[in-house]
């Protein structure tokens, strides 16, 4: 094989933890333990401020999530579905990679001392540094991505969080502001999540960036790109309600949509470490394998939600007290409205593993630009719930296109064999 070629697990390793399903339950574990951790830091950090000093720098990381989104533009799912089907070398792999790090870099110094000198008495600058962070770390995620090497990847993503929650205890007790804490344990956790999968990255995997030539990193990811935008602009919801709803309202909300996302681990881990096996496979037969072998993990994540949506009334008040009281109902139409988003998940992902990025990519932005609508025409009058009502309502009509569109692929496939 090539030096510049990436070594790929093979499926067929179904007696150890190499296999998918195995390597899903591996992700899903690491996952919600890191998950666990960011819940805690946005939890601790609600409790210790007030509802609009919360909400302002939520909505700036919010914006720096965006960011990071937008800036990636697919690049690293595209660079993951190339690897893995041996499209893509890991020289060329990392030319690409060294630029994108080196442009982000350069765009977010830039941008952050405008941010700074342009608006003096905010945070909104901070959404600089945190879009940076986020891009290092998913980054050097890609090859062990590609290689269906997730239990190396759970760990950088593990350490990264948790050294983030270790930061944020430290900064409080040594008197930091908690409105500052909370954007520092996230980058920082970022950074060292980037520099831990780098170096749990076998030289095998790894990308080839010695003498590089700049590379666009963006080559042929357009319709990834479009989806990978799509996706990111959701996380402008905070920022909608911020500026119509208020501060308050966003806060109630920004106290607990993040509290949905754990709900998520166990589907991502499924799409996550099956994808790469996916894009390799060249029949139906395989596809529908891979697919198979992992489907109680979707089931398990619809049961997690219903879960969250009966015990919202004692977890809002248990964890955050009296003063978020009005996040009760948030809570339940959040965790509603993730079971379509349990099934559009791996629809979508599939689908792009399968060829389909073009129509997955209209879908998606349809239904997040439907959906920040509709966020700003309820803004004002229903506030926080209007927010979480206008989630739930584009995932169920994202859920019915999607599923419409896989069935169609299905038949396609089968006639291929």
């Amino acid at each position: 094989m090539a030096s510049g070629k990436l070594r790929f697990a093979s499926s067929a390793m179904t007696g150890d933890w190499r296999s998918p399903s195995r390597q899903a339950v591996l992700l899903a574990g690491a996952t919600g333990l890191s998950q666990l951790a960011v819940a805690v830091v946005y939890i601790l950090v609600a409790r210790w401020a007030d509802p609009a000093g919360y909400g302002l720098v939520v909505a700036a990381v919010a914006v720096g999530t965006t960011a990071a989104g937008v800036f990636d533009f697919g690049a690293n799912s595209l660079w993951v579905r190339e690897l893995a089907s041996g499209r893509l070398d890991r020289r060329e792999a990392g030319a690409r990679a060294a630029t994108k790090l080196l442009l982000a870099s350069v765009i977010a110094a830039v941008a952050g001392t405008l941010l700074a000198a342009l608006v003096p008495n905010s945070t909104l600058w901070v959404a600089a540094p945190i879009a940076l962070g986020l891009t290092g770390g998913l980054v050097f995620q890609v090859p062990l991505r590609a290689a269906a090497q997730s239990h190396l990847t759970a760990i950088g993503v593990v350490v990264g969080r948790f050294t983030g929650l270790g930061l944020l205890l430290a900064l409080v007790a040594a008197g930091v502001s908690p409105v500052d804490c909370l954007w520092l344990a996230l980058l920082v956790g970022s950074i060292v999540e980037a520099i831990t999968h780098l170096v749990v990255t076998p030289a095998s995997y790894r990308y080839i960036m010695r003498g590089f030539i700049p590379r666009n990193p963006w080559k042929d990811s357009r319709h990834y790109g479009v989806h990978g935008v799509a996706m990111s602009l959701q996380n402008l919801d905070v920022s909608i309600l911020n500026a119509l709803g208020g501060a308050v309202a966003a806060g109630l909300y920004g106290a607990v949509n993040r509290w949905t996302q754990p709900l998520g681990i166990v589907i991502n881990a499924y799409t996550s470490a099956s994808m790469p096996f996916v894009a390799r496979a060249r029949r139906w037969r395989e596809v529908s394998t891979h697919l198979r072998s992992g489907l109680w993990m979707p089931a398990l994540a619809v049961v997690a939600c219903v879960a969250v949506a009966g015990g919202a009334p004692w977890i809002v008040p248990l964890l955050l007290g009296t003063q978020y009281s009005g996040s009760t109902a948030v809570l339940v139409a959040l965790a509603l409205g993730t079971i379509p988003a349990i099934a559009n998940q791996p629809l979508a992902v599939f689908l792009q593993a399968l060829g389909s990025d073009a129509t997955v990519a209209r879908v998606t932005l349809s239904a997040v630009v439907g959906r920040l609508a509709l966020v700003a025409l309820v803004a004002t009058q229903w506030g926080a719930m209007g927010a979480a009502l206008a989630f739930g309502t584009s995932q169920a009509v994202m859920c019915v296109v999607l599923s419409v569109v896989f069935v169609r692929e299905v038949r396609q496939w089968r006639q291929l064999g």
